[in-house]
Formats: C-alpha cells, sequence, structure tokens
C-alpha cells in the first residue's frame, strides 16, 4: 500500500490525542476527526489507482451513513464513527508492517498457523478487525466499570437474565472445550461470556443507579443521551423529545423543562469511553493483525 509509514503515523498519532480527549472530557476534536478522514482521502487519491480510490472512499462512506443511524438513536458517539471512518480512509487495506511485526512477535509460530493467520487477516478490512479487538476490550472495560461502581450498592440481578445468560455461556464454553479450542481463546471466550453475563444480569440497576444521572438543563453538554424511558411519555410524546440531545433536541428539551416546570431530567452521563478502546484495538490489528483469529490460531 503506498505511503504506508504515512498513514499509521496519522492514524496512531491522531487516536492517541482523540483517545487522550475523549478520556479526560468525553469528546473528540472533530477538526482533528475530519483532517485525519480527508489525510486518508488524499493519501488514496494520490495513489492514482481508481479502484482502490473507488473502495476506499465507498466503504468509508457506508460506515459513515450506517453510524449516523445509530449515532441519531443516541447509541455510539459520533466521535467514535468518524474515528473508525479515518481508521478505514487512512488504512483501507492491511498495513505490510503487520506480518512483520507478528514475525517478530512469534518467532516460534509453525508455518502452517502462521499461513492461516495471514489468510483470515488479510480477508478482512483493517478497521473491522481493529473494531471488534476494541468491542472485546471496552465489553471487558465496562463489566470492570460497572462492578466498581456497584461494589457499595445492594445488588439488584435480573435472575431470570442471570440464569439465562449463565446457560448460554456454559454452552458456549462446552463447544468451546469440546472443539479444543487452543487456551488463549477458551480464556477470550470465558473473560468475554463473564463480562456479558454481569452487564446483562444487571443492566437495569447499572443503567437507572450508574448511567443516569438526574441533572439540570444548564449541566446539560452536547450531545447527551437523554433517559426518555425513565420520564413521563406524555411529556416525551406531547414535546417530542428524542434520546440525543444535539441542538434540536436540546431546544425541544428546553421548551418542556419550561412548559412542564422540570428541573432536572434523566441523563445518561456515566457512559464508557470508546476512544482508549479504539487506540488499543488499531494497535493490537497492527501488531498481530486480527486479534480473535491470533488466539483462535497461535495459542
Amino acid at each position: 500500500m503506498d505511503f504506508e509509514v504515512a498513514r499509521i503515523a496519522l492514524l496512531l498519532a491522531g487516536t492517541a490525542y482523540l483517545a487522550w480527549q475523549d478520556n479526560r472530557t468525553s469528546f473528540m476534536d472533530e477538526r482533528v476527526l475530519y483532517a485525519m478522514i480527508a489525510a486518508g482521502m488524499l493519501l488514496d487519491i494520490a495513489t492514482l489507482n481508481a479502484n482502490f480510490i473507488i473502495a476506499s472512499v465507498g466503504v468509508a462512506a457506508v460506515v459513515v451513513a450506517a453510524g449516523w443511524y445509530f449515532y441519531k438513536q443516541g447509541a455510539i458517539g459520533g466521535g467514535d464513527v468518524l474515528l473508525v471512518a479515518a481508521m478505514h480512509a487512512l488504512l483501507p487495506q492491511r498495513p505490510e508492517i503487520t506480518a512483520q511485526a507478528y514475525a517478530m512477535l512469534m518467532p516460534h509460530a509453525s508455518y502452517f498457523k502462521t499461513f492461516a493467520l495471514e489468510q483470515v487477516t488479510h480477508a478482512l478490512p483493517f478497521a473491522a478487525s481493529a473494531v471488534v479487538a476494541a468491542s472485546l476490550l471496552a465489553l471487558v472495560g465496562a463489566a470492570a466499570m460497572y462492578a466498581l461502581a456497584l461494589r457499595t450498592k445492594k445488588l439488584k440481578p435480573d435472575v431470570k437474565s442471570l440464569l439465562l445468560t449463565c446457560a448460554a455461556t456454559a454452552a458456549v464454553m462446552w463447544f468451546a472445550w469440546n472443539a479444543r479450542l487452543p487456551l488463549p481463546a477458551v480464556a477470550m471466550l470465558l473473560v468475554a461470556m463473564a463480562s456479558a453475563v454481569f452487564l446483562t444480569a444487571f443492566r437495569k440497576q447499572i443503567y437507572e443507579e450508574v448511567i443516569v444521572k438526574r441533572i439540570t438543563l444548564k449541566q446539560i453538554e452536547d450531545e447527551d443521551v437523554l433517559a426518555v424511558d425513565l420520564m413521563p411519555q406524555n411529556v416525551v410524546e406531547k414535546h417530542g423529545l428524542q434520546k440525543l440531545l444535539d441542538k434540536g433536541g436540546l431546544e425541544k428539551l428546553a421548551n418542556a423543562m419550561h412548559s412542564e416546570k422540570l428541573k432536572a431530567v434523566p441523563v445518561a452521563k456515566v457512559l464508557p469511553r470508546l476512544g482508549p478502546y479504539l487506540l488499543a484495538g488499531i494497535v493490537a490489528s497492527l501488531l498481530i493483525g486480527d486479534l480473535v483469529a491470533f488466539l483462535m490460531l497461535v495459542g
């Protein structure tokens, strides 16, 4: 891939800054995000390869379009969507440095496993591998974060959800063991499933007692997420309130609070910051290719 070193340097530098900013403030500088996307597209155009340009720009556009929908639903931050688009624009193909890094990290891996990992890795877009790795890390990180937040509270698990997820975990682990998956893959599954069990069983308590805070209009920040399900539904329907508190959403909420004389409203404030996890996913994908394939094939 042309300009590979420049692409990797821009992606790592930009994402490192955005991850730091996201962790500190929960925001990502849109100017940096747009600059990364523009740099990626300019480097793509500089290749003068029409098929390469179309594939890169086309997939980035699809990422933005799909992400925009989930962003408007309040399910993901706008900065996260743009960062994934920038990731693909800068590295639309798997960089050659990945194979070199893997060879240095795993000098004694068998030829068969190395070949299989390379085939799987190169079949997947770099951004897809990075997002999957980031999602796995975020799942475990979120479980740890909320477990710490609940440590002083009386636990209120949803017993039905707890039993169902424990049964699903037992089934998955039984399959993994009988399929003779490598120990690293089994460990990954166990940690991921345990995190999912905790988050599912305590979803309602985490949401109501940790994530959501009742705050005043002045305390609300741009792109906060309104917990409309915890508000009177007649008020939500009457004023057309929406989850995402962008400029339009804030105006509707301000009118509703003034009209209904509401001093505070429930807003989802304590949410995982995805920036650091996306940075970790990028680093993992640069070093070992696809994290899941690596654990399944090399361990």
